[in-house]
């Protein structure tokens, strides 16, 4: 009986124990996240700064160019963000609509964070449902 107990006990400390590691990971992954999105947008604010101060004066025609790709780049990334408005089998989950939104403006300057977050607020049940009745 006492080494049951014992069994039981050392069992409890390695669940304890990797409940921890899994809980101090996630708030690393966080982290890095929250970096990743800091970094993403320096990155575009340096471009947009070196954009309208150095290539203005230098060089207008690359000036303009360097503004169309800009603002190319932000509209397929609003497209991208848009497009679960648009897909008649995905729903934006009720109550999410605020997440999805800051997801939207998320995937303007950081798209690869800002669509994590819209994919959380997406139910794709519909997508599902069709998979198992072509399987069928």
């Amino acid at each position: 009986m006492a080494s049951t107990t014992k069994r039981l006990r050392d069992k409890n400390k390695v669940l304890n124990h990797d409940l921890y590691d899994s809980n101090k990971q996630r708030f690393k992954d966080k982290v890095l996240v929250c970096y990743d999105v800091l970094l993403e947008v320096g990155n575009e604010v340096s471009d947009i700064v070196f954009t309208a101060i150095t290539l203005q004066e230098e060089d207008p025609v690359l000036f303009y160019i360097s503004i169309a790709f800009l603002v190319l780049t932000l509209i397929v990334r609003l497209a991208i963000a848009l497009r679960p408005l648009f897909n008649s089998k995905w729903n934006i989950r009720e109550g999410s609509y605020k997440w999805y939104w800051m997801g939207v403006l998320l995937s303007l300057l950081e798209p690869i964070s800002g669509q994590w977050l819209i994919d959380k607020t997406i139910d794709k049940a519909k997508d599902q449902e069709e998979l198992k009745f072509r399987r069928e």
